[in-house]
């Protein structure tokens, strides 16, 4: 059921009880959204395993249509083994081009070792131990202060806000398939791309005591005040 359903069913309740309705209806389309995106994420599921099946199967063509058909719901469902079985599928097809959009693809989003590592390979959202910057996300966090070249246009419209950046902490702490997944703009983003490739070394995730690929999301604050404030104080 979606939300504005469930939200024209139960709006006279909560014009009635004025005191709860704006709580009740945030409970209501929350819970909604929710279960719309539990739904979702099952289909793809189902999908994802056909398409292992199939690949097993070596029918390419259907691996091939399950990977559009997840495409089109979204690509960030797009794991990494879909992924390459997609990449391989195409291959296998004669569809060059399309292959290597694909890879590249992955690329971009997982980077060179997980895609070399090929189809079967564990990319891990949550681990036991989660990968961190060698020295602290504190010292992390002083790293990107210190380290900033605040775009001059940003500057001047007094920027303020955070870059999220998703990419793979690979299995030896390297860091690969760095992309935005939410900016502030071009140049911020590139920026914040630029601090994090560059920056201090990460200590990869573990899961039962084995180092793993590890998708992480970091964020990098870009704050104009507080830049000018420094630059000030340093005499630049």
């Amino acid at each position: 059921m979606s939300a504005h359903v469930l939200a024209r069913r139960y709006l006279p309740y909560f014009i009635v009880k004025k005191e709860l309705s704006l709580i009740a209806f945030c409970i209501f389309t929350i819970t909604a959204n929710c279960q719309d995106i539990i739904a979702e994420a099952m289909k793809v599921k189902a999908l994802e395993d056909s398409a292992v099946e199939a690949y097993q199967n070596k029918e390419w063509s259907t691996v091939v249509s399950l990977y559009t058909e997840i495409d089109h719901i979204s690509n960030q469902y797009l794991n990494n083994n879909m992924i390459i079985a997609a990449s391989d599928s195409y291959r296998e097809l004669g569809k060059l081009t399309q292959h290597e959009e694909v890879y590249q693809f992955g690329l971009s989003k997982y980077g060179q070792k997980v895609m070399q590592e090929g189809f079967g390979t564990d990319v891990y959202t949550i681990v036991e131990n989660p990968p961190a910057p060698k020295d602290g996300f504190e010292s992390f966090k002083q790293y990107t202060e210190n380290e900033i070249l605040f775009p001059e246009s940003s500057l001047a419209n007094g920027v303020k806000g955070y870059v999220f950046l998703q990419f793979i902490v690979n299995r030896d702490g390297s860091i690969d398939g760095v992309h935005v997944v939410k900016g502030i703009n071009p140049e911020c983003d590139k920026e914040a791309i630029r601090l994090l490739t560059n920056g201090p070394t990460w200590s990869p995730g573990t899961q039962r005591g084995n180092t793993v690929y590890m998708m992480q999301i970091q964020s990098i604050e870009f704050n104009s005040k507080r830049y000018k404030k420094r630059i000030k104080k340093e005499g630049r």
